[in-house]
């Protein structure tokens, strides 16, 4: 059926995510469920949390949180990505960690300047295990 009541995600007794369906959604979940799947390529495990993710690759267990935006960007097993975060045109590896509010990809001498490779191309890449503020 149509969904028409709040979508409450909890991970260890914690607020995920909260999605608000109400009477107006022109969609059911499996219609969500396989548009993601179209759209997006999302590894098992993987939590996306009121975030917007487009034009990406999320390997398995990546959690992206709340206020999130990702575009064009392959995100390696293991990593995870705080509130409010903006991501775009980068590769990170496994099992890195992205603070609440950080940026990459969005002022590309502000990435130079925190050690971060670039492509010629202008794709910002994190190597394994990096920790972004």
């Amino acid at each position: 059926g149509r969904l028409a009541l709040p979508l409450m995600v909890d991970l260890n007794g914690k607020a995920l995510g909260r999605a608000e369906a109400g009477e107006e959604c022109t969609f059911d979940f499996g219609t969500l469920i396989a548009h993601l799947a179209r759209t997006r390529r999302v590894g098992a495990g993987s939590i996306i949390a009121g975030a917007s993710v487009r034009d990406s690759v999320l390997g398995f267990d990546v959690h992206v949180n709340e206020g999130t935006s990702v575009e064009g960007t392959v995100i390696n097993p293991g990593t995870r990505i705080g509130r409010g975060a903006v991501i775009r045109n980068a590769v990170i590896d496994k099992y890195c960690e992205i603070a609440d509010g950080a940026q990459i990809g969005v002022d590309l001498a502000h990435d130079r300047a925190r050690g971060f490779t670039i492509s010629d191309g202008g794709i910002v890449v994190l190597g394994k295990g990096t920790r972004v503020e």
